[in-house]
């Protein structure tokens, strides 16, 4: 048998089992798009505090809202 990530399946509930108790409290955080991050607050995300990658984001995003369709961009 190899060592892959099914190897030790009580491994996985525990991981589980930990991330629902998270969740439960409240206190899960999973991982947030780029150029968002996780504020001092529990429910703040501002965005990114470097102004270099809030200017790209809305460069990126700008032509959506004046074309109206991601195909068109």
């Amino acid at each position: 048998m190899g060592y892959g990530h099914k190897a030790v399946p009580h491994a996985d509930a525990r991981l589980d089992g930990g991330i629902r108790n998270k969740a439960v409290r409240g206190k899960l955080r999973r991982g947030l798009p780029t150029g968002i991050v996780w504020g001092e607050a529990e429910s703040e995300m501002p965005l990114h505090p470097d102004a270099a990658v809030v200017s790209t984001l809305r460069a990126v995003f700008a032509p959506f809202s004046e074309f109206g369709t991601g195909h068109r961009v």
